[in-house]
């Protein structure tokens, strides 16, 4: 989804890294290159890139389309610029003269420090979206506020940028730049002339990955070639789901997010959309479905990728034998043998035995009241857990973490070091929570990020998705807007990726639908849906509200996440006066010194 690169739509001279990698690794042998492309990401030197084009003077796209070739080169995608607000001339950016030559590259902050939220919950934010109804075509997909720029590591020497996103080939250039000129003059008004506003083109998208898009997927995001989560009785949250291919539903393959108490009984959690695809927007069961018993099944793994994973196995094993029949050698044995074992086991799941539950209930997509007039994207969907084959322990159900150290990020040197210092915070990988905690209600999230903006930290935020596994990404303050295929405009909470990783790491991809996104001490903030495709933002909606919406959907009196009884605590986040007794008293003793 959002970390899909499309180098073909830039010029030779911006060629993107991603390719340029295939590009120089292209010389291998294919049972070699097969070989490695599952283990890890081939690295090579890179030849030193052509001279940039001749430099154009032209300050919009409008004036000039070809002078704006390669304006977003760094970001997912490159998207192609189609206005822009900034008077002064843009020009290609420099070469930096190095052995390995290659374009400068922008980069992403979440937006701290600066007056914008406060104008926008003044009523900037109606005024941009009025002015977004005005759009003809009304083709705009998102709004996210960032700031946007050359400058890795310093986040205020970047431009603040209202960046909004509308669906390719749609949008005239003449049209975007009105809206651009209009959003500009509003920004003026308020006392804000220094944010900029950009219009690029994207693609609507979910976070679902359905069964045909798998390959190309894998061939973009050299973390689709990282196997799923090895099949357990009792899944673990991050699992690949899917319905079952019997029951023909226009869906895709997602995320078991986790499980949840309704009243008592466990359930598991993903998206509508996981189970129903984002054309349905109506909840399960409509009153067709209850009076015919309609049932959908969930798969877990999904059989589409338990497929896959056998054939990477057999893949490999056929490699193996390759390389040893050419060098006469016995030196792969131990590890032919490794993969026959898991290989037989992965024979052992059976569609039968694969059977995670039935659709319970289901939000459809739509939008529900929060507080400060915000408006969030509903879109769940319980699991009835249903396999007495398989499941025999209700017990057996808990929010556990896969081992943070076994998957493709997270194993980087510099991955987990990198989330830790931009939270500031020293904590080691050890020290990370292997459950989850409790919810935060949406005003401790907000409490929590403004806490850490006050003292220059960002809030890291994490999930264990299907496809792209173990990310983290800063959690904005201010929050985006998306408009859906159905016309409804809701405001969305949005991740985006450290500085360092907008290029190499985007925070979600297709088949991450339904993660559970959780903060480094384990507590969870919210549900992943998705967001439009080339963009750098993840948009997730407020645990708070999901489970509220479940409780009254299904008429529960008490739904809350599935919690070991040793991580339960009653410990809030936010002033003083909000938080427990002992702990305020905790607090002021401190302060005195005793």
């Amino acid at each position: 989804m959002f970390c899909h690169y499309t180098p073909d739509h830039l010029p030779h001279s911006f060629q993107h890294p991603t390719r340029a990698r295939e590009a120089r690794s292209s010389g291998e042998s294919s049972a070699l290159s097969i070989f490695s492309t599952y283990s890890a990401v081939q690295t090579a030197t890179t030849t030193p890139s052509p001279l940039p084009p001749a430099l154009k003077m032209a300050t919009n796209p409008a004036a000039d389309p070809t002078a704006f070739e390669g304006y977003y080169y760094g970001l997912p995608g490159c998207p192609k610029l189609l206005a822009r607000s900034n008077p002064q001339p843009w020009m290609a950016p420099s070469f930096e003269v190095t052995a390995n030559s290659s374009p400068r590259t922008k980069t992403v902050f979440v937006v701290t420090h600066h007056s914008l939220r406060e104008k926008l919950d003044a009523g900037l934010r109606d005024t941009i979206l009025g002015i977004l109804a005005t759009m003809n075509p009304r083709k705009w997909i998102s709004v996210d506020y960032l700031r946007i720029g050359y400058e890795k590591g310093v986040a205020q020497n970047n431009p603040v940028v209202t960046l909004i996103t509308v669906d390719k080939d749609e949008v005239p250039l003449a049209e975007a730049q009105r809206v651009v000129d209009a959003i500009a003059e509003e920004c003026k008004k308020v006392d804000l002339p220094d944010v900029e506003v950009e219009v690029m083109e994207g693609q609507r998208s979910t976070s679902a990955s359905a069964d045909q898009e798998y390959d190309d997927m894998a061939f973009d995001n050299p973390s689709a070639n990282q196997p799923i989560l090895d099949p357990t009785l009792y899944p673990l949250i991050g699992s690949s789901i899917a319905i079952s291919r019997k029951e023909k539903v226009l869906t895709g393959r997602g995320t078991l997010g986790g499980y949840v108490l309704v009243d008592g009984v466990i359930m598991g959690l993903t998206n509508h959309q996981v189970a129903f695809g984002d054309s349905r927007l109506e909840a399960f069961p409509t009153a067709g479905e209850e009076i015919s018993r309609a049932s959908y099944h969930f798969m877990q793994p999904a059989e589409g990728d338990l497929e896959e994973r056998k054939d990477d196995h057999e893949i490999r094993l056929q490699t193996l034998k390759d390389f040893q029949a050419a060098k006469n050698s016995t030196a792969y044995n131990s590890e032919m043998s490794s993969i026959s074992t898991s290989l037989a086991k992965l024979e052992l799941w059976t569609l039968e035995k694969c059977v995670l539950g039935t659709v319970w209930r289901s939000s459809g997509i739509r939008a529900r009241e929060g507080i400060e007039n915000r408006r969030f994207r509903l879109d769940w969907a319980l699991i009835w857990l249903d396999n007495p084959e398989r499941f025999s322990e209700p017990d057996g159900f808990v929010n556990e973490i896969p081992d943070y150290a076994s998957y493709y990020r997270t194993k980087k040197q510099r991955y987990f070091p990198t989330a830790m210092k931009a939270a500031g915070v020293d904590k080691k990988m050890v020290q990370m929570p292997n459950y989850l905690k409790r919810h935060l209600t949406l005003e401790e999230t907000l409490y929590k990020q403004d806490t850490t903006e006050e003292e220059d930290k960002k809030f890291v935020v994490w999930k264990f998705g299907r496809s792209t596994h173990f990310t983290f990404g800063i959690l904005s303050t201010i929050h985006s807007n998306y408009l859906s295929t159905s016309g409804i405009v809701t405001d969305e909470l949005a991740i985006v990726p450290h500085d360092s990783m907008v290029a190499e790491y985007g925070f979600s991809g297709k088949g991450d639908s339904g993660s559970l996104v959780w903060d480094s001490d384990g507590y969870v903030s919210g549900l992943l849906w998705g967001g439009p495709v080339n963009s750098v933002a993840t948009y997730i909606t407020p645990m708070e509200y999901v489970l509220e919406d479940i409780r009254q959907v299904c008429g529960a009196k008490d739904v809350k996440l599935v919690i070991r009884k040793e991580d339960e605590t009653n410990v809030e986040f936010g002033p003083p006066e909000r938080q427990p007794r002992a702990l305020q008293d905790w607090r002021v003793m401190f302060e005195r010194g005793y």
